[in-house]
């Protein structure tokens, strides 16, 4: 089946775009993803073309827009649960305040989903969360081809930060695809400006300010659901109306949060106003309907507070006695976490999205062949057969593999087993992974948290700073609490989606194929194989049969979204080359007549630094570095700490495959001090202003690893270690085993095998 993409808005926000598949039939299956400003979906489809469904991420203007228009009687719009629930609401006000159309039609074809779904014949699609706002998703897409399936991954606006308790993006738990459809836009001030701002709500309702905090109607859904946590986490009662929009959206979604009162509607501003509670209401900038009603009523007084939270290009109210505040609140990814998303999911193609007028060369150093045109061409991104390499590199084909791999060979048995993240809300706040800072809150507020007992909540951002001020003083090893994950049907719950696409290289044993031809190995034989395999992390059950590759290049994807690093940016482009280096290699590599296979093809950015191709780097903590160097010093088993690590990490592997290791209470250091309040007060000071450390334990261990002699830098490219890449994302993405990031895996092993009695 023939796969091709067509921008449908490159002029508008560029956000929304067209899939074409073309096979057998006499109409080709086309699937919109979201339709925003300037889609004209009649100038795009073709007379052998069928509109099968669209696709909305969330419900934001510039993503339904032009919904009705481009809606055909009978088709469904796939989305979300959430958005499902609040989207009628939406596109009425939508219709009073911006013009734009809906019609009953629109309404009854809105169809929520929360799993694969067949949307025409051999073409299926599950939603994925995104985070960026309550209710958002991404889509992933696979497509069945004689000999196998192709997998396609829409991000749609994304954060992997949560959003009001509904999920953020989780590259891990997707595994690889072929096709990426990349939002290009990211900010980078997000995180700093919503702690900000709430810790300023917080602060002023305290003091007995009125306060009206102006937002949208699905973020201010997100505010009152972090205030109410913040409020609880500091145990100030501090009472919060939601009204308006803001309202009703709430009440659709179902929240229930501690001190939120609902005001829909109301005749008099009293009922939504007074001193000492924080009010929630839209627009963003409060010139008209709730907000600029009540702005109204509180611009006169000297003790009031309006904090305005807008969006890009939104000029906020800056006149009145009140104390009047802005912050631009942009929910998008770094640009450090987009790249890193990328190299997660490791696409042969990525086409950027979101980006007005193209992506232009902004993205080039992704190691993907990377479309950034902006232009409604059709582009053919797979022809059925092979590959093909954008027309401005003169439209050469290309192949990855020179025979199928074993997955392919396996055909779709082995995704039954198989489970994506789920994108149901949690109703308890986890207030670190939404972005919030509230360590610097709290010191906004001159009070500490209220202990809750709850373990912490790492964020996909920069990690916010704990304290670890007194337990005991000798060094112990520490497990976090497990929880049995396993799926109603007793089977472990697996997160891992192997793409069975070109790139993986996961090619079958000869005997495999021989097996399979003269039937003494039959298809299904082979899938309940390879389910087991990635049930049991990647490792072959019969080294005849599969063989697990170990040779592709690929450094640590980062695990966390950093704002510190770039500013916001917003790409523009033209029909240059957007593919770079590595497609200049593909291209040279298909001339000759070879397949220009994935070790052509590495994660890594262009300009990082290159590590041997069977090197992975982890961040291995530096006390548990210099430990194993002592451990291992004066002995002839290793000739290197890169060997004893790879040793170790193999042995465990090994256990845990075997039940003699328990990944649910995994092995970590950790080091707590006891001292007195002045001292204590000393080292949270230096915790604070030091990035390096994240408490005051972590500050302890590197210290005691500087006077040891060790190199304490946080990350290490371990030769030898790449060999084991696929076996530790698949016990990361295992739900049965408690492990965050892959170091976290290579520091319990180095504990349990050289440290542990």
């Amino acid at each position: 089946m023939r796969i091709s993409f067509q921008h449908a808005n490159p002029s508008a926000g560029n956000e929304s775009f067209l899939l074409r598949f073309d096979g057998d039939n006499r109409q080709n299956p086309c699937l919109l993803v979201d339709a925003g400003r300037g889609v004209a979906l009649d100038t795009l489809l073709n007379d052998d073309d069928c509109l099968v469904a669209i696709c909305l991420t969330h419900a934001h203007l510039d993503h339904y827009a032009e919904l009705a228009n481009a809606h055909r009687e009978g088709v469904p719009i796939l989305t979300s649960p959430a958005t499902a629930r609040i989207l009628d609401d939406v596109l009425d006000v939508a219709g009073v305040e911006y013009d734009v159309r809906t019609t009953d039609a629109v309404s009854g074809a809105i169809m929520p989903i929360d799993d694969w779904i067949e949307i025409a014949d051999g073409i299926e699609l599950s939603p994925v969360p995104a985070g960026h706002v309550p209710g958002a998703v991404g889509f992933l897409v696979r497509v069945a081809q004689d000999n196998g399936y192709q997998h396609l991954l829409a991000t749609g606006d994304f954060t992997c930060r949560r959003a009001a308790g509904y999920p953020g993006f989780d590259a891990n738990r997707i595994g690889d695809v072929d096709i990426l459809f990349l939002t290009g836009t990211t900010n980078t001030s997000f995180e700093s400006s919503l702690t900000e701002a709430l810790g300023l709500a917080l602060e002023r309702a305290s003091s007995g300010s009125p306060t009206l905090v102006t937002t949208s109607g699905t973020v201010g859904v997100q505010m009152a659901y972090l205030l109410a946590g913040l409020g609880e986490t500091f145990d100030r009662t501090v009472p919060i109306r939601v009204v308006g929009q803001v309202a009703k959206l709430y009440a659709a979604l179902g929240y229930d949060c501690h001190a939120v009162e609902t005001v829909p509607e109301f005749q008099s501003t009293h009922a939504c106003l007074a001193p000492g509670t924080i009010t929630i209401a839209g627009p963003e900038v409060p010139r008209d309907r709730s907000s600029g009603r009540l702005f109204g009523v509180l611009r006169a007084n000297a003790n009031a507070c309006v904090i305005q939270l807008v969006g890009s290009g939104k000029e906020p109210e800056r006149n009145g006695a009140c104390t009047i505040h802005h912050f631009e609140l942009i929910n998008h990814p770094s640009r450090e976490t987009l790249v890193s998303v990328h190299d997660s999911v490791d696409p042969v193609h990525t086409v950027i999205t979101h980006c007005h007028g193209g992506a232009h060369d902004s993205f080039n150093d992704l190691s993907s062949v990377v479309w950034g045109a902006g232009d409604c061409t059709e582009y053919t991104l797979y022809d059925g057969s092979h590959w093909r390499l954008p027309p401005w590199m003169d439209g050469t084909t290309f192949r990855q593999s020179h025979q199928r791999n074993v997955q392919q060979l396996a055909g779709s048995a082995i995704y039954d087993s198989l489970s994506l993240p789920s994108i149901d809300r949690d109703d308890d706040p986890a207030l670190s992974a939404e972005g919030l800072d509230v360590a610097a809150i709290g010191r906004r507020l001159h009070q500490r948290p209220v202990p809750t007992g709850d373990p912490a909540v790492q964020t996909d951002a920069q990690p916010v700073k704990q304290t670890d001020s007194h337990t005991t003083t000798r060094m112990t090893t520490h497990s976090n609490d497990g929880t049995d994950s396993s799926t109603d049907d007793g089977r472990p719950s697996i997160g891992i989606v192997r793409s069975t696409g070109p790139n993986l290289g996961d090619d079958p044993d000869p005997h495999v194929q021989i097996a399979l031809e003269d039937g003494s190995l039959t298809q299904a034989d082979l899938a309940a194989m390879l389910t087991k395999r990635e049930q049991t992390g990647g490792v072959s059950m019969d080294n005849s049969v599969v063989s697990t590759p170990t040779t592709e290049s690929e450094t640590e994807p980062a695990s966390q979204e950093t704002d510190d690093a770039t500013s916001a940016e917003t790409h523009t482009t033209d029909d240059t080359d957007g593919a770079g280096s590595v497609a200049d290699e593909m291209t040279t590599g298909a001339a000759n007549g070879d397949d220009p296979p994935s070790e052509t093809k590495s994660s890594a950015p262009t300009d990082s630094v290159s590590t041997p191709d069977d090197a992975l780097t982890v961040a291995v903590p530096g006390l548990a570095r210099v430990l194993l160097e002592r451990s291992i010093a004066g002995t002839s088993e290793h000739e290197s700490i890169d060997t004893a690590i790879v040793a170790a990490v193999e042995q465990y592997v090994i256990a845990l495959l075997g039940g003699d290791a328990d990944g649910t209470e995994p092995l970590e250091l950790s080091l707590a001090v006891e001292g007195s309040d002045a001292t204590n007060r000393v080292l949270e000071t230096v915790v604070t202003a030091d990035d390096r450390f994240d408490s005051i334990g972590a500050l302890v261990q590197t210290g005691i690893a500087s006077v040891l002699g060790a190199d304490v830098s946080g990350e290490m490219a371990v030769s030898g270690l790449g060999a084991y890449r696929q076996q530790l994302r698949a016990i990361v993405a295992n739900d049965a085993y408690a492990f965050a990031d892959r170091a976290a895996v290579v520091e319990a092993a180095i504990l349990w095998y050289y440290l542990e009695d």
